[in-house]
């Protein structure tokens, strides 16, 4: 029960700094678009580490576009799709990292020790 209050708290923690970073970041007002970085630097903070592999992730992306030519599909401030996809992607990378990939390990890391302590 309390991980699965867990799982929601942070699935709308994310959710929310992700709608806040694409609303915010689309304005033309300079004080909404600060207050994108705030909601992108909790979103970075709720997806560490994987979140900062996600973002080097992007930049090869975008860089790679950039080179064939199509960079501007997905670059620029008012790039709604490039924004929606890249926070989508980190908010999946936070979400496999610490409800799929940490609980399998820990799963795993328990049965190796308890395999090794009853020998």
């Amino acid at each position: 029960k309390f991980y699965f209050l867990l799982k929601v708290a942070w699935l709308c923690s994310a959710v929310a700094a992700a709608l806040g970073v694409a609303w915010y970041g689309i304005v033309e007002d300079e004080l909404k678009r600060e207050l994108a970085v705030v909601f992108y630097v909790f979103l970075l903070l709720l997806t560490f580490p994987s979140g900062g592999a996600v973002q080097l992730l992007a930049v090869a992306v975008l860089s790679s576009l950039e080179f064939i030519g199509l960079g501007s599909l997905l670059k620029g401030e008012k790039s709604l799709i490039g924004q929606f996809l890249f926070l989508q992607i980190f908010v999946c990378a936070g979400y496999f990292q610490w409800f799929v990939a940490i609980p399998w390990l820990w799963r795993k890391w328990k049965a190796h020790r308890s395999r090794r302590d009853g020998e």
